[in-house]
């Protein structure tokens, strides 16, 4: 259920992308989140409330991130049990729980779990959480009658299974209903992207592309995900609702173009490559915007490169380089 307090930062949201659509005047100014164990971090995921999850890989370790929880300036890392073990955190929701997934580097063994400030819970000795919920419903893919998604809540974990004859699926995101999105497919090099509405999943085929996953899902159920081509086809991103599809397109020479995440008022957040730069971009109801033209005056220095989630407030995050060196940034609309 979307609250009427969720729908009126929807619609302040929208608002300010509206007004970017139309060429008003800059919109957004930009945050740096900091860095809580190295060099490079990396914002997964922002709540309502603009609490930030992710990881922050220590220097000269490009591969073992360090799962962060962040509540204003504050950091907290994650603890590690192990020594030598990386952690990824991947959704945060209302509360402050974070889920996400932890192993040694290189992904083999890594185990789901939930983290709040009390201590981290152990979902399956095998997986990887990738969202959660207000109501606590977790999302991800762990080894129980296959390599599959699940739908975890208050200890109970079900099996999602798969579709259309593949071995594997997994969830990739969840709305305020539990709906999930995800991929099925031998492994997500030959996924297709799949929906579970309801308790069933359903395969949405690849629209013409060799691969597609889907990354996102809205509270009324429209899904953002991407398409692989891996031929002279440049790969891009998509949006679904009830059947119907719709490619994402850059401008004149964008040659990638990858959806990250989908908010309530349907706008959609990623990355795009044109003339082999990065550049963060924001979409809504066909026209896209590159966010690094939308900062108002004083954010100079930065070149916003991807954006990984959007929350209610339109408050964005993600990473790009502030006067050239490697940062993790939150966007917040003007008034």
């Amino acid at each position: 259920m979307v609250h009427r307090y969720h729908r009126v930062l929807a619609a302040v949201a929208c608002a300010a992308l509206a007004s970017l659509a139309h060429a008003g005047p800059p919109a957004y100014e930009v945050h740096d989140i900091g860095q809580p164990a190295g060099d490079l971090t990396r914002p997964a995921q922002i709540n309502d409330r603009g609490m930030i999850t992710g990881d922050s890989v220590p220097h000269g370790l490009e591969e073992r991130g360090v799962a962060f929880f962040q509540w204003r300036t504050k950091f907290v890392t994650l603890a590690q049990e192990i020594p030598g073990v990386e952690t990824h955190g991947t959704g945060i929701n209302g509360a402050g729980t974070v889920a996400g997934w932890e192993g040694p580097p290189g992904g083999g063994g890594m185990r789901p779990f939930l983290w709040t400030q009390a201590g981290k819970q152990l979902l399956a000795d095998f997986g990887y959480a990738m969202a959660i919920n207000d109501d606590g419903v977790v999302t991800g893919s762990a080894l129980l009658s296959g390599l599959h998604a699940f739908s975890w809540r208050d200890g109970t974990m079900t099996d999602l299974g798969t579709v259309g004859g593949f071995s594997d699926s997994a969830g990739t995101a969840i709305n305020s209903h539990g709906d999930i999105a995800g991929w099925v497919g031998p492994g997500n090099i030959d996924s297709h992207a799949m929906v579970v509405f309801d308790g069933t999943m359903s395969d949405l085929g690849t629209f013409g592309a060799l691969a597609a996953q889907a990354t996102g899902i809205n509270a009324s159920r429209v899904v953002c995900g991407n398409l692989q081509y891996r031929s002279s086809v440049p790969d891009t991103a998509f949006v679904w609702h009830d059947g119907a599809v719709q490619l994402l397109r850059g401008p004149d020479g964008t040659g990638l173009l990858e959806a990250a995440a989908i908010g309530d008022d349907g706008v959609v957040v990623g990355s795009m490559r044109t003339k082999q730069v990065r550049h963060a971009f924001a979409w809504r109801d066909g026209v896209l915007v590159d966010l690094n033209d939308v900062l108002a005056p004083g954010n100079e220095g930065w070149t916003l490169e991807w954006a990984s989630a959007i929350n209610h407030r339109g408050e964005i995050v993600g990473r790009g380089t502030l006067d050239g060196k490697a940062r993790a940034f939150r966007m917040t609309p003007l008034k």
